[in-house]
């Protein structure tokens, strides 16, 4: 009888920890356990907090902007100066470039000429015939045309329309 009474209060001590620990486990979220946290657990949590989400703390102006469309075009001009050009997602590409001569510059310009030239956006030099790729940091859709310069010439040696 007494082996009964024992066993009895070990079970209802056991059945009592337990209880406590679903009750604890229910309660608890995964995050404090160390685990991830359920998608429902996110989504409930998203609908309470009131915090924006990522999508929602967008700029309006960013939504209404255009990405960046791809514009190209191919090099001519009077020297012998071949090649084309590419802009897109902030860079210049220029791929099957060749001319003959030195210190030639890359510039983003807003027209064909010289002047257009000197008021563009100077990418830097040139370096031979090979496929380069120049970084914009200025936003490219405002100019209309690739110019090969020579600065210390004053002289335009290719142009490229984008188109």
């Amino acid at each position: 009888m007494r082996k009964t009474v024992m066993m009895g209060t070990a079970l209802l001590g056991l059945s009592v920890l337990l209880a406590a620990c679903v009750g604890a486990d229910e309660s608890m979220d995964d995050e404090e356990m160390g685990g991830t946290p359920s998608s429902e657990q996110m989504d409930e949590e998203s609908m309470d907090s009131g915090d924006e989400t990522d999508d929602e703390s967008m700029d309006d102006e960013s939504m209404d902007e255009p990405m960046g469309e791809a514009r190209s075009g191919a090099f001519a001009g009077d020297m012998m100066v071949a090649g084309s050009v590419a802009v897109a997602d902030g860079e210049v590409v220029v791929t099957d470039f060749s001319a003959d001569g030195e210190g030639l510059h890359l510039y983003l310009a807003e027209g064909d000429d010289q002047m257009a030239a000197e008021a563009g956006l100077d990418l830097g030099e040139l370096t031979g015939d090979a496929e380069q790729t120049f970084e914009v940091m200025d936003d490219a859709a405002d100019f209309t045309h690739v110019v090969v310069y020579e600065p210390m010439e004053g002289e335009v040696q290719a142009v490229a329309e984008l188109m």
